[in-house]
């Protein structure tokens, strides 16, 4: 409400509408529901990170390749799509008083995730093209 000079008359009833946790505990679900996310990414996706990406500890090219063989893109969609509804939840009850709802945010998702693919696709296409008249 900065730079606001008159009170809204929606604002009481927005007031009065907010969900406020009563603990620690009717936020817990949130922390159950990333668990088996949590987990996925510390078995699989981090050892890859600590071998491969951020500390670069000298690991053979054999063994790094065998890290790689447990990963999957669909997986690592799933993560990211859970931990961005996760954020939404935790922003709609910041900044609006929502009680956090997981699951909200799977169409606008999976329509995200389908515009990614398609820029994607299109700059490819546009690279192979460009590539097939220069061999020409």
């Amino acid at each position: 409400m900065g730079g606001a000079t008159e009170r809204p008359e929606w604002l009481d009833a927005f007031v009065a509408g907010a969900w406020v946790p009563n603990g620690a505990n009717d936020l817990r679900h949130l922390k159950k529901e990333l668990k088996p996310y949590t987990q996925k990414f510390e078995d699989v996706y981090r050892p890859i990170r600590n071998a491969s990406i951020a500390h670069r500890t000298v690991i053979a090219r054999d063994k790094l390749s065998h890290l790689f063989e447990r990963t999957s893109r669909i997986e690592i969609g799933e993560i990211l799509d859970f931990h961005h509804d996760l954020a939404n939840a935790i922003e709609g009850l910041y900044m609006n008083g929502l009680n956090p709802a997981l699951g909200t945010r799977a169409d606008a998702c999976k329509l995200y995730n389908q515009r990614i693919k398609d820029e994607a696709k299109g700059v490819l296409s546009g690279i192979v093209a460009s590539t097939r008249e220069e061999a020409n």
